[in-house]
């Protein structure tokens, strides 16, 4: 599975396409189920994952190091005790320290498809879906049993024991249970009482700031003068409505610059600019270089 990955990865690096890696092509293992030591794959991909996506789930606990993953939209800053986990599907990328340890678990969902078996939870679950913040930095009683868990995982592995995956699947269905709840309590802790209008603004621009750059659409949906929507905006999010518009589009410009090999015309069609030029100079007045810049950054600093 390393190796798959590896050569996955070396023939990104190579390639003149830096499009987003589909492992579910690359990858020839197709178990339901894997779980490796992070510290056994990172030195053979040189502490480094390429734009990727998986079908199957993947939960992964960094015990030790630090670096950046990028799941989506989410950037991480990776610490001691970072769990993290990525939907099926969802683009990711990545970067550590050459002291990272810990775990990585990938699991098709039919893994659980046993008798005797909550998969409707399963199914129903929030994390098998999109919309919500993928990682917590745990502290350490949280980080001690999550790494148990995994541990109890890989001792289940090593070892010819009756029933042995049907244990792990209950231990599998344990994080997920755990990682639910962690990520909820994260969610309810940064969550702000916002007023109705505010709450309505953002699902608004969620929905429509590829389409909709001026505040002025926003205002008339939402039936309220734009000076109105200004000053709620201001008051709750410390941002102007505008402000709130840009910072949308900006950190989608980054995702897909950083993510994909999208040229700067197509970004542009992508994120509703009327041209590639429009696109550019929006792009460089709030992130201080070009599309084109700032994508020969990133890759520089991945080489690197």
């Amino acid at each position: 599975m390393v190796q798959d990955y590896k050569k996955a990865f070396s023939d990104y690096y190579t390639s003149k396409n830096k499009g987003v890696i589909n492992l579910n092509e690359k990858l020839h293992n197709s178990l339901e189920f894997v779980q490796f030591r992070i510290e056994d794959s990172l030195p053979e991909l040189n502490y480094t994952i390429f734009p990727n996506q998986l079908s199957r789930l993947i939960i992964i606990f960094v015990t030790k190091g630090e670096g950046e993953r990028i799941i989506g939209k989410d950037k991480v800053h990776v610490t001691d005790r970072t769990f993290m986990i990525i939907p099926g599907g969802t683009i990711n990328s990545g970067i550590y320290s050459t002291d990272t340890q810990g775990f990585y678990l990938s699991v098709n969902l039919k893994f659980f498809l046993r008798e005797h078996f909550p998969k409707h939870y399963l199914i129903k679950s929030k994390i098998f879906s999109y919309g919500f913040t993928p990682y917590v930095h745990t502290d350490c009683r949280q980080g001690k049993c999550l790494a148990e868990i995994f541990e109890n995982i890989f001792d289940e592995l090593s070892h010819s024991r009756k029933s042995k995956e049907q244990l792990i699947a209950i231990r599998i269905f344990e994080l997920i249970i755990l990682g639910e709840r962690l990520l909820t309590v994260q969610k309810r802790s940064q969550k702000r009482i916002l007023p109705p209008l505010v709450i309505k603004y953002i699902r608004l621009i969620n929905e429509c700031y590829k389409i909709h750059h001026n505040t002025n659409y926003y205002a008339e949906k939402l039936h309220v003068h734009p000076n109105q929507l200004n000053t709620y905006t201001k008051r709750y999010l410390g941002l102007a409505a505008k402000a709130a518009i840009d910072s949308m589009l900006t950190k989608e410009s980054e995702h897909l610059l950083h993510q994909t090999a999208l040229s700067v015309k197509e970004l542009a069609y992508e994120l509703g600019f009327q041209s590639a030029s429009h696109f550019s100079r929006f792009f460089k007045r709030h992130k201080g270089v070009s599309p084109a810049a700032y994508r020969h950054q990133t890759f520089e600093n991945v080489a690197n």
